[in-house]
């Protein structure tokens, strides 16, 4: 029986009922072109689908474990489908700081430190400077380290008596003490590493006494470098 090509319109003998096309050409030229159809029939759905699940909050990670893809992948439908390329955590945190600096360039707060007089650019920021906020963390330390002493104190013990009992020097690494190991700075004298301290076996703070037996002398940066441990 005679048939019309659907590709190319011209007349053949169909040697089945089934027949379409004249030639293999032409069914080939038809699948490429059903397949083309497809594939933006499915991009077009794929776009949608993209741009309801970033209406709806989600970002790239999340996107591409829901739709099973790379995040590259969904990075680069992103930019396909019209969409700005997704900020860096780094990029939306500096954007958070700038927006509340220009809404509180103006206020004005006192350093819980120096009390200077200071411009904040963090919402919860109580110090002018790193300086202050080391020293007053410093200071709290020293409170609560003499807080346990008075507490769990059972002789009187002080650093001269300590420094005169062990001849000054330091058990954990057994250099001698400098009582001159000072620097003025601003007039106010600060210990060097090499300065003596007291130091407690068990810390004060993990259930020690502040007894003889459980007192050594050591130089300062020593006893920073121990820490609390119980070592």
């Amino acid at each position: 029986m005679n048939r019309i090509c659907v590709v190319c319109g011209k007349e053949f003998q169909a040697k089945t009922d089934r027949a379409k096309y004249c030639c293999k050409e032409c069914s080939l030229h038809s699948r490429y072109k059903r397949t083309n159809e497809q594939i933006k029939i499915d991009n077009e759905n794929l776009k949608k689908q993209l741009l309801d699940l970033y209406e709806n909050g989600m970002n790239d990670r999340q996107i591409a474990e829901q739709i099973g893809k790379c995040i590259e992948w969904v990075r680069d439908k992103r930019i396909e489908i019209g969409l700005p390329r997704q900020k860096s955590k780094k990029q939306r945190e500096k954007e958070r700081l700038d927006k509340w600096r220009e809404a509180f360039k103006n206020e004005r707060r006192i350093c819980k430190r120096c009390k200077a007089e200071f411009s904040p650019v963090r919402v919860h920021q109580l110090f002018c400077c790193p300086d202050c906020q080391r020293r007053h963390s410093h200071q709290v330390h020293d409170i609560e380290r003499k807080r346990l002493e008075r507490q769990q104190a059972i002789d009187d013990i002080s650093l001269d008596a300590v420094y005169q009992k062990y001849g000054g020097i330091c058990y954990l690494c057994g250099e001698k003490c400098d009582y001159q190991a000072v620097r003025v700075y601003n007039g106010i004298p600060h210990p060097l590493g090499n300065y003596p301290s007291r130091e407690h076996i068990v810390p004060l703070s993990k259930g020690g006494l502040h007894t003889w037996n459980n007192v050594r002398l050591a130089h300062i940066r020593c006893n920073a470098r121990k820490g609390v441990s119980c070592g």
